[in-house]
């Protein structure tokens, strides 16, 4: 099945959730040491940091069969941050459900596996039932991306880091009607 690979974001903001902000939250488009931090007091959750425009290219006869989110994180203290939320943005809409799942906690230093949510079979709940059906180019507009919230979930102030945010379209791609005719035709001939 092809996809994407790992696409790196290309817009980050803080979008204010009455909570703590996200400095610098364009530091997570820049696949570096910088990073963009959220500083939590206790039992406290992070504004939400937007991340979109990620370059996608899928063909638009392209049917999406996943999206694969893909965060890079550390913590000042361990076993106090976590996802509190987790949701695709398509072309500028946070819709679809939220992938936050079971507690995942953050580690002082950075790790050689960072978190995921989603998968190649995974559409976030755009599957046609309870929300519409994703598309390609939806994916692929600049305004799509995800949206992540921290809470801290210790007993004292504590800062989130986020060093980089990647994500990951699968897809199967339309079959040519054309081709397969001249294919048949082919071995008729």
């Amino acid at each position: 099945m092809p996809d994407t690979g790992l696409l790196l974001a290309g817009t980050a903001v803080n979008t204010n959730a009455g909570f703590n902000d996200w400095q610098y939250p364009s530091r997570v488009t820049v696949d570096s040491t910088t990073t963009t931090t959220s500083s939590q007091d206790a039992y406290d959750e992070s504004d939400y940091l937007d991340v979109t425009n990620f370059g996608a290219s899928v063909p638009s006869s392209a049917t999406i069969t996943g999206v694969k989110i893909t965060y890079d994180t550390k913590a000042s203290t361990n076993n106090d941050i976590s996802v509190n939320l987790i949701k695709l943005i398509i072309e500028g809409s946070v819709t679809g459900n939220d992938l936050a799942g079971s507690v995942e906690y953050w580690k002082i230093g950075y790790t050689d596996s960072p978190f995921e949510r989603g998968g190649d079979a995974e559409l976030w709940g755009l599957d046609g039932g309870t929300f519409p059906q994703v598309t390609a180019d939806q994916l692929n507009a600049s305004t799509s991306g995800v949206r992540i919230q921290v809470e801290d979930r210790g007993g004292g102030a504590d800062i989130a880091y986020v060093q980089a945010v990647w994500m990951t379209i699968y897809y199967t791609e339309a079959a040519s009607a054309s081709s397969g005719f001249f294919k048949l035709m082919g071995q008729l001939g």
